[in-house]
């Protein structure tokens, strides 16, 4: 848990620099749950799930313990955005927690699948949710900028997953995790037939067709939205490079050992993001959780 926590405190602080303290604070807390959805209660989806629906629609209190969490700090999240954001929000949780709820059953797709690989992708990948909290109720006007908002989350939503895919795959194809070993590069090249290599030439496709949407739509919306999207890709693609879990300095040192094509390219992109980006933990996620708990108790 503390490693996530420093995780997910990185990656807000990397992704929307430009928001309050407030903001990335409840910004954090909400990331560090849908971590812990994804990394510890994926056996256990189905508890309390039966009348989620009904729930839902009469107003009633979930079941289930994640949800009784998550709407708790979604109340007072959700507080930041006006309601075209927040909806995207919810539905970006809702469809987090049905890709979760798919993921467990380790399942790639079948042969031929043409849709199903991006459908679960979709799902599991905060697009709306990214896009949305992009533009807080403190620095926006919500109401007139709907076109420009929508527009936003529809391009950078397939952005932030590709990239992700591109720069997880090393540490979700090769790691012992058998459910991320089910992840967009492996499924997809299982529902059509090609090869693993195949695959991922066509998610660097992908991100150069997002890239291309978003550097087009950018010079048309207002400013201060263009740098929130500046900001966020930015921070996005150095989060990937120097944090830890996706074990980039790993990938690093192994493409250059075995004298691969491309490596000293590779390595510096990762040096230029590791000299603009990286600060260690000590900087910026204290107190620990041990040192609180340890307070809590005394």
């Amino acid at each position: 848990l503390q490693a996530l926590i420093h995780s997910m405190v990185r990656f807000v602080s990397y992704c929307w620099p430009g928001h309050s303290l407030v903001v990335k604070a409840d910004l954090g807390i909400l990331f560090v749950y849908y971590g812990i959805l994804d990394d510890w209660c994926k056996d256990n989806l189905t508890e309390g799930m039966q009348d989620f629906s009904k729930d839902m629609i009469d107003g009633s209190e979930q079941k289930n313990t994640w949800w009784q969490a998550v709407n708790k700090h979604l109340l007072s999240f959700l507080e930041h955005y006006g309601s075209f954001c927040s909806l995207n929000i919810f539905r970006g949780t809702l469809d987090f927690y049905q890709g979760c709820w798919i993921e467990q059953h380790d399942f790639q797709g079948f042969s031929g699948s043409h849709n199903y690989p991006d459908f679960l992708r979709r799902l599991n990948g905060f697009g709306p949710i990214i896009g949305a909290s992009l533009f807080p109720t403190e620095k926006f006007d919500e109401t007139n900028n709907i076109p420009s908002i929508a527009s936003v989350i529809s391009e950078i939503e397939q952005w932030e997953l590709y990239v992700n895919d591109l720069l997880s795959f090393y540490k979700e194809h090769f790691g012992t995790d058998k459910q991320e070993q089910a992840n967009f590069v492996s499924n997809y090249a299982h529902c059509a037939g090609i090869t693993v290599q195949e695959s991922l030439s066509i998610v660097l496709d992908k991100i150069t067709s997002s890239n291309n949407a978003l550097v087009g739509l950018l010079p048309n919306v207002d400013p201060k939205m263009k740098r929130a999207v500046d900001d966020f890709m930015f921070g996005y693609a150095a989060f990937h490079f120097t944090d830890a879990r996706y074990h980039i300095s790993k990938l690093v040192e192994r493409a250059e050992n075995l004298g691969l094509e491309g490596a000293q390219e590779l390595r510096r992109f990762y040096e230029i993001a590791r000299a603009g980006s990286d600060r260690g933990p000590t900087r910026w996620a204290f107190p620990s959780l041990q040192d609180m708990i340890e307070n809590h108790h005394k």
